[in-house]
C-alpha cells in the first residue's frame, strides 16, 4: 500500500510550487496590465499628437495651395502687362520701321537723279578738258 502521508506531501510540494507559479504569474499579469494602461495613455497622447500633426500638415497644404494661386495670378496679371508693353513696343518699331522704309525709298530715289546730274557734271568735265587739251594744242 502506498504511504498517504508522503502522497499528500508530495502533493503539497507541487501545490505550494504552482501556487508560486501563479503568485509570480499574477505579479507579471498585474505588470503587463500597468504597463499597457501606460501603453494605452502614451497611444492617446500620440493620437492627439498626431492629429495636431495632420493639422499642421493640412494647413501647410493649405497655405502651398493658395499661394500657388496667388502666384499664378501675378504670373498671369505680369504675362497680361508684358503682352501689352510688347505689343506697344511693337508699334512703335513698326511705326519707326514704316518711316525708315520711306526714308530709304526716298534716299534711294535721290541718288538716281542726282547720279543723272554727277554723269552730266563728269561727261561735261572731259569734254571741256578735252577741248581744253585741243586747244592748246
Amino acid at each position: 500500500m502506498i504511504d498517504q502521508t508522503k502522497l499528500l506531501c508530495k502533493d503539497c510540494l507541487q501545490v505550494s510550487r504552482l501556487d508560486e507559479k501563479v503568485n509570480l504569474n499574477h505579479e507579471k499579469v498585474e505588470g503587463l496590465i500597468t504597463r499597457v494602461t501606460e501603453l494605452e495613455k502614451i497611444d492617446s497622447t500620440t493620437n492627439a499628437e498626431m492629429k495636431g500633426l495632420f493639422k499642421v500638415v493640412v494647413d501647410i497644404k493649405d497655405g502651398i495651395k493658395e499661394l500657388n494661386t496667388i502666384n499664378r495670378e501675378s504670373l498671369k496679371e505680369l504675362k497680361d502687362t508684358h503682352n501689352a508693353e510688347m505689343e506697344k513696343s511693337e508699334k512703335a518699331f513698326n511705326s519707326a520701321l514704316n518711316k525708315f522704309s520711306i526714308r530709304i525709298r526716298e534716299l534711294e530715289q535721290k541718288p538716281g537723279k542726282r547720279w543723272d546730274l554727277v554723269v552730266t557734271i563728269i561727261i561735261t568735265a572731259v569734254v571741256t578738258a578735252f577741248v581744253a587739251s585741243m586747244l592748246k594744242i
